[in-house]
Order: structure tokens, then sequence, then C-alpha cells
């Protein structure tokens, strides 16, 4: 059975530190408005510099939470006798947790960008696909197609590729998942 894939680390001090900077930066014009006709002048402002004002406290407090709380977000994908498990959780949506045997899973697509996260998609034999962006675990993903690939070789089954496509820009790889004989 292949190691179990877990979720990127430092995951919320990345996102925190991000939203504190971008915080920071709306918050500059406000500071040198205060520093140049000081506090007393707070109500003669523009709206422009409440709403930056109202901007910046929202992303530093979100950016304090994310650095002060554990991670949240992140992607598993467990793997077990006959098949395997993915379980992602994201910030807003609703959190993802599919159970899916070697036997339901017809064929397995990986896109790749050049600045984007890879996308993998999962069809099942009845119709229903399963996608979901790598960036949510710590490894790429060609690592868990190929972790994928030696799940299916230990449940008997394997992974053979269909098509590709390699348009330098973007890179689409496709496997059907067949018994061994």
């Amino acid at each position: 059975m292949p190691e179990n894939v877990g979720p990127v680390p430092w995951f919320n001090m990345i996102a925190g530190t991000c939203l504190l900077l971008m915080g920071a930066t709306a918050a500059v014009p406000v500071g040198i408005a205060l520093s140049y006709d000081g506090l007393a002048s707070i109500t003669d402002w523009p709206a422009l510099f409440n709403w930056l004002s109202a901007f910046a406290a929202v992303l530093v407090v979100l950016g304090l939470y994310l650095l002060l709380t554990p991670q949240r977000v992140g992607g598993w994908v467990n793997f077990r006798k006959g098949g395997f498990s993915i379980h992602i959780r994201n910030f807003f949506l609703k959190s993802q947790d599919v159970h899916v045997d070697w036997s339901d899973v017809h064929h397995i697509e990986l896109v790749q960008g050049s600045r984007q996260q890879d996308g993998l998609g999962l069809t099942l034999t009845h119709g229903a696909t399963i996608s979901f962006r790598t960036g949510y675990f710590e490894i790429g993903g060609e690592e868990i197609v190929a972790r994928l690939s030696a799940s299916a070789e230990a449940a008997n089954y394997r992974l053979e590729q269909t098509r590709g496509f390699n348009a330098l820009l973007i890179k689409k790889q496709s496997w059907h998942v067949l018994p061994n004989p």
C-alpha cells in the first residue's frame, strides 16, 4: 500500500501573512492621512479613507485569525485495501469526503497548467465525477497519480494511459482503470 497523502503544510502561515501584507498595503493611505492631518480630521475624510480603513481592518483581522488558529484547510488521500478515501476541507465551500473502491473508478484525468494548481478528476463507472485541485495536498498531481497507480496495483487493477495533450502551457493526461488479467 502506498504512503497516504497529507495536507499542504504551512497553509495558514502563508495565507495569514499574505492577508496581513494586503491589509498593511490598504492601510498605507490611511496612515499617511493620519500623519498629515491628525486624528481630529477623521470626520472630514472622503469616504474612500473610511472604506480603506474598514478593508484594512478586515484583512488584518482575517490574517491574524489564520495565523493564530490551527490549520483547517487541506486535503488527505488515505489508501486502504481495495480503494482509497479523499477528504478535502475548504474555507467556505462544503468539505468533500469521498470513499472510492477501485472497481468503481472508470478513468482518471490530470490537468496541469503553467501557473496554476494541478486539477485531478476521477470518473466513476456510474458516470459521477469527483474533481479537485491538488494545491490542498503536500505533493503534486503527478505524485498523487503515481500513488494512486500503486494503490490500484495492490488491488489488482492497473492504470493504462489512454491519451495525452501537451501544449506547453497546459498538459492533460488520462488513464483508464482496468482489472489485471
